[in-house]
């Protein structure tokens, strides 16, 4: 189990979850269950956990697809801005590794895009670049997973469903490997084949929906 706050526990049931508003716990509950049945790389167990568990609760606590669909337009609206700029911070990295800009402009542009996601979204304040990085880690296919759930009518059965049969198709195994860049560069192969078959679940789920119009 986890904290409501994201740190991890090795008790099932924390004094930080018991205290926290029952929303949250209804969403922490549904997260961590889909830990336990996702087998997938990190990126994509978390942003898939994120989503579930938001859409769950919004839907058990207010009974309400609508209300559902504005809180995760919430999420998402922050998943883009924390994706954005995390590429660009990224880009950056790269830029002042091969001496393209020195260490003032670095500091300078990863400033500009701190501002910049912080003005996009409403769900964290006062963004710092470490907590870009830590907030990529659920952000990065949420916004590929809200198009899987818009193109499936919005159905969260259907699109768990599906999430289970990649899940069972794909069976994720950490790489046994201890050289960084080698697992790393795994990992990021299992989820570029995960996401373009999403990617294709998308495309059928329209095309499905054009034609039974």
């Amino acid at each position: 189990m986890y904290h409501p706050d994201g740190i991890a526990s090795s008790e099932f049931v924390t004094p930080a979850f018991l205290q926290t508003e029952y929303f949250r716990m209804v969403e922490v509950i549904i997260h961590e269950i889909w830990h336990v049945q996702g087998r997938l790389p990190l990126h994509f167990e978390e942003s898939t956990s994120v989503f579930i568990g938001r859409a769950g609760a919004s839907i058990f606590w207010y009974d309400s697809k609508d209300k559902a669909l504005e809180r995760l337009e919430i999420w998402l609206k922050f998943a883009e801005a924390i994706n954005l700029c995390h590429a660009q911070i990224s880009d950056l990295a790269t830029q002042l590794h091969d001496g393209k800009i020195n260490l003032n402009e670095y500091l300078l542009e990863r400033e500009n895009c701190i501002k910049t996601a912080n003005k996009s979204q409403t769900r964290v304040n006062n963004l710092t670049p470490m907590m870009v990085v830590h907030f990529h880690t659920y952000a990065h296919y949420f916004p590929l997973v809200y198009r899987l759930y818009d193109a499936m009518d919005r159905d969260l059965i259907r699109l768990v469903h599906a999430l289970r049969e990649i899940s069972e198709h794909n069976e994720f195994q950490d790489p046994v490997e201890r050289d960084p860049k080698i697992w790393f560069q795994k990992v990021r192969e299992t989820e570029n084949e995960i996401e373009a078959y999403v990617e294709n679940l998308i495309q059928k789920a329209i095309a499905d929906k054009k034609e039974r119009k």
